[in-house]
């Protein structure tokens, strides 16, 4: 065995192991998902709706209305989301949340 072939087996236990890791991440990430889905279902079934005019919706938008209790969570996460890529792409939008 040369110095070479000892070096190339370090690099592939190191690439498997990365590889390990990512699949235990993905795994983990997929777990986290469907526990959100589920506790969305939950809030959704025991939420006290109060339905709002979606602005944002399209002419073409099958839903038009959003629960101001429920999906007011989604909302703060979407603005945060915009700020995020404001700051990373220096663009500046500003969404209209009045409700006439």
């Amino acid at each position: 065995m040369n110095s070479d072939s000892i070096s190339v087996s370090k690099l592939i236990n190191k690439k498997n192991k990365l590889n390990l890791a990512i699949t235990t991440y993905y795994n983990e990430i997929n777990d986290c998902k469907n526990q959100i889905k589920d506790l969305e279902r939950q809030i959704f079934m025991n939420c006290n709706h109060k339905w709002i005019y979606d602005q944002c919706a399209n002419f073409d938008d099958h839903i038009k209305y959003l629960c101001e209790t429920a999906d007011y969570i989604n909302l703060i996460i979407f603005i945060r989301y915009l700020i995020v890529i404001n700051t990373i792409t220096n663009t500046y939008i500003v969404p209209n949340f009045s409700s006439n």
